[in-house]
């Protein structure tokens, strides 16, 4: 999973030519749900191998709030995988 998720991130993240990427969409290129997507950034984030974004919760589609991390109440839409784990 860890690999399927890494290259649907930086498949996008090319496309997109940004490193923030929309966390729903690296999970449904990669063929991974939501809690288990949500399970994984988090753990990455909390090793220090992901960071999150906040987005716009009024602009956001279901599909992506139901991938968003919650902080302090917050959804945090968007990843960024640190440049030594993309590489």
């Amino acid at each position: 999973m860890n690999e399927r998720i890494l290259n649907s991130y930086g498949m996008l993240s090319e496309k997109r030519s940004s490193p923030h990427v929309v966390i729903a969409d690296v999970g449904q290129l990669a063929g991974v749900g939501p809690e288990e997507m949500r399970g994984w950034v988090t753990a990455q984030a909390r090793a220090g191998r992901v960071d999150v974004a906040l987005g716009d919760p009024s602009l956001a589609t279901e599909r992506q709030l139901s991938y968003a991390i919650q902080i302090r109440g917050r959804p945090h839409l968007y990843m960024m995988v640190n440049r030594e784990v993309a590489a």
